[in-house]
C-alpha cells in the first residue's frame, strides 16, 4: 500500500505556501511520517493549524464581529479526528471557561487524561517528558496528564501556545518531540516559562465540556482491557453514565 502524500483534508493553497515558513527548520512539512528522522514534532497540526488561522484572519474578524466579540476573545478548538465524538456544540459550555474566576487570565485549556494517573505513572508521558532532561524536574512528573486531543483556546492564546512551540522546538532541535509532551512540559515545568507560553489550565477530568476515555478502559502498562463502573455500553453502543445521561 503506497503512504499517503498529500494533506487528507482540506488545506488552503495558500496555507500550504506559507506552511514552510512557519514550520521550525527541523521540521519536515511532508504528510508522509520518514522513519529515522531527527527532530521533528510528532504531529504538524499546530502549525498547520497557524497557517491555516493565517489566510484565514480576514474571515475569522468578519465572524467575530458578527457575534460581537474581538477575534482575539473567539474561542477556538484544535482537535484530533477519527477518535473524537461531539454529542453537542462544545463552544456552549466552553464559553464559561473565560468566566470561570478560578481560571485567572489563561487563554488555552486542556484536560486531564485519567482522573487519578500520574505523569510519573504512565511510560509514553514519562517518556515524552523525560526528553527535556533537567528542565522536567522528578517533582513536575507528579502532575496529572495532560491531553492534547483536545486544546481550546482564545486565538490570541492558541496562536501564542504554536509559538511557544516552536521555541522548544528549535531549543532542542536534536530530538523527536512528541506535543502532548511539550504541552505538560508548558503547564507542569517552571523551566518551561522562558519560552513564555500561555496562561494554560489544566481542566480536571471531571468537567462538563471534555472527557477523555482511552486510559478508562486500556491501561497502557499492563495491556488489560477494563470498563470503569460509571460507563456502559448499550445496545446501541452508545457510551453513557450508569445513571442513564450522556457523557
Amino acid at each position: 500500500m503506497r503512504p499517503r502524500v498529500s494533506w487528507p483534508f482540506g488545506v488552503p493553497a495558500r496555507a500550504l505556501r506559507i506552511l514552510g515558513e512557519l514550520l521550525p527548520r527541523n521540521v519536515s512539512a511532508s504528510p508522509v511520517v520518514h522513519e529515522g528522522r531527527v527532530g521533528g514534532l510528532f504531529t504538524l497540526r499546530y502549525f498547520l493549524a497557524e497557517a491555516w488561522l493565517r489566510v484565514a484572519a480576514s474571515d475569522l474578524k468578519s465572524s467575530a464581529a458578527l457575534a460581537m466579540r474581538t477575534p482575539d476573545e473567539s474561542l477556538l478548538m484544535l482537535a484530533d479526528t477519527r477518535d473524537v465524538a461531539f454529542q453537542a456544540d462544545p463552544f456552549l459550555p466552553a464559553a464559561a471557561l473565560r468566566k470561570a474566576k478560578t481560571q485567572g487570565d489563561a487563554t488555552v485549556w486542556v484536560f486531564e487524561e485519567h482522573p487519578e494517573r500520574r505523569i510519573s505513572e504512565d511510560m509514553w508521558n514519562s517518556m515524552w517528558t523525560d526528553l527535556f532532561g533537567g528542565d522536567f524536574p522528578r517533582g513536575s512528573a507528579d502532575g496529572k496528564i495532560a491531553n492534547t486531543g483536545i486544546v481550546i483556546g482564545t486565538l490570541t492564546g492558541a496562536l501564542r501556545l504554536v509559538q511557544a512551540m516552536r521555541a522548544v522546538q528549535l531549543s532542542f532541535g536534536s530530538t523527536k518531540l512528541n506535543d502532548q509532551g511539550v504541552v505538560n512540559f508548558f503547564v507542569h515545568s517552571i523551566a518551561a516559562q522562558r519560552w513564555q507560553p500561555p496562561r494554560i489550565s489544566l481542566m480536571p477530568h471531571a468537567n462538563s465540556i471534555v472527557r477523555h476515555m482511552g486510559l478508562e478502559f486500556y491501561d497502557p502498562n499492563t495491556s488489560e482491557v477494563i470498563t470503569p463502573d460509571d460507563l456502559r455500553v448499550s445496545i446501541d453502543q452508545e457510551v453513557a453514565r450508569d445513571d442513564q445521561r450522556p457523557l
